[in-house]
């Protein structure tokens, strides 16, 4: 992360749990790695806040070795039916749980803005594309509130080095029926609470 305080707060939780893993703190758009230097790269809910998401894409392209695995988790474009109520939660109800729970108000309405600019699921993934993430595969969660975009292209012959049990992105990958429920049960969770704060206001 490039804002220290944050990763003096991650790296605190690390300790406190007995897992003291090393932190950098850099900027997604450079990162100081050599090239191919890592086996998995991930970023979630982060790459909104990267000015230039192109370059950030790039660089973690560089540093995965041959048949690595990168993993974007990132807000995205709710399913158009849910639209309207999933805008209204977010721009009325959102920023009031913030300042209730937190004190904090603006950053919760930034949140919410800040998700209506980042790229939707396709933009995204033709965006990955181009920075050298071919056939790039993503599963809408709880119908596409948030978005896991994948690429783990495994070089022919070569064994996986991650040892993660991903499928490359050349196959297809359907969703398990278990993920589809817990899909599902997320969008009903959401539907009924939507459904309630709805009611509160009329």
């Amino acid at each position: 992360d490039i804002n220290h305080a944050m990763l003096a707060e991650g790296r605190d939780k690390l300790i406190d749990t007995g897992t003291p893993l090393p932190v950098a703190q850099c900027d997604a758009e450079a990162l100081p790695f050599p090239d191919r230097s890592f086996d998995v790269v991930s970023i979630g809910f982060g790459l909104r806040n990267v000015t230039h998401k192109e370059n950030a894409l790039a660089e973690m392209r560089r540093i995965l070795v041959p048949g690595g695995v990168a993993l974007v988790l990132e807000f995205s474009k709710v399913a158009a039916p849910l639209a309207p109520v999933y805008d209204w939660y977010s721009f009325n109800v959102l920023p009031k749980l913030g300042r209730l729970v937190a004190g904090d108000e603006a950053s919760y309405r930034y949140l919410a803005e800040s998700i209506r600019m980042h790229p939707d699921q396709e933009t995204l993934k033709a965006m990955m594309e181009r920075a050298g993430f071919d056939a790039v595969e993503y599963h809408n969660l709880t119908a596409g509130v948030v978005a896991l975009h994948i690429w783990a292209l495994h070089v022919v012959g070569q064994n996986n080095p991650t040892g993660l049990d991903i499928k490359t992105a050349n196959d297809s990958v359907p969703m398990a029926p278990h993920a589809v429920a817990k899909d599902m049960f997320g969008l009903g969770v959401f539907a009924i609470f939507a459904l309630a704060m709805l009611t509160v206001a009329v």
